[in-house]
């Protein structure tokens, strides 16, 4: 996570509420990822169209 955020202070100063937003991001795309996992990959097609 450390790693995650060198990556984004490289692009500027980034504000708490950026930060915030970035990881609800990231935790919804571990969460589609998860689901994916789950449904055995069937619905993953649809997932990336999203």
């Amino acid at each position: 996570m450390n790693q995650y955020l060198a990556e984004l202070s490289e692009y500027g100063s980034i504000t708490l509420e950026d930060y915030r937003t970035l990881r609800e991001r990231q935790l919804a795309i571990e969460r589609l990822i998860q689901l994916i996992v789950q449904t055995g990959g069937g619905d993953w097609v649809v997932v990336m169209a999203a």
